[in-house]
């Protein structure tokens, strides 16, 4: 299936879409960090906010599309257009992958974190460049449509 670059969201929205993502994943790690504090459980909001992050896109029932996404109308799909396996969801989302290294961490900025913002920062210079697709579209052959 050819899609025309008319279809591609831009990257303005998929920052806004990615930001929406992150403080789903914080509000995630909050709230289930709090509720299972009792238990003594409280990294599990964090391994369950990063999970998400992994995996936001091809949740099936989320209709592979992530709480972002869904909000303003768009969806991570194979250059082929079909939806994201679960594979395909973590590679297009790897630079997530270091946050593992913070779970049981308590500092606010550690390596895990500096990592990721550093990956971050190199995501958006790629969304400006010509083919507007991350590191992580490429990796996984993902695209981001405009479904509106």
């Amino acid at each position: 299936m050819a899609l025309s670059y008319t279809t591609l969201a831009s990257p303005t929205e998929r920052i806004l879409e990615g930001a929406i993502d992150l403080f789903v994943a914080g509000f995630i790690k909050l709230i289930l960090g709090v509720a299972l504090s009792i238990l003594g459980l409280h990294t599990i909001g964090a391994v369950v906010a990063i999970f998400y992050l992994l995996f936001r896109d091809s949740l099936p029932f989320l209709q592979h599309q992530s709480i972002g996404k869904k909000i303003l109308n768009l969806k991570a799909v194979t250059t082929s257009g079909k939806p994201l396996d679960y594979l395909a969801g973590i590679k297009r989302n790897f630079i997530f992958l270091p946050l593992f290294l913070d779970v049981f961490d308590i500092d606010f900025l550690t390596i895990g974190n500096g990592i990721t913002v550093l990956l971050l920062f190199v995501e958006i210079y790629f969304l400006f460049q010509k083919e507007s697709l991350r590191l992580g579209d490429k990796f996984a052959e993902t695209i981001v449509k405009d479904l509106k």
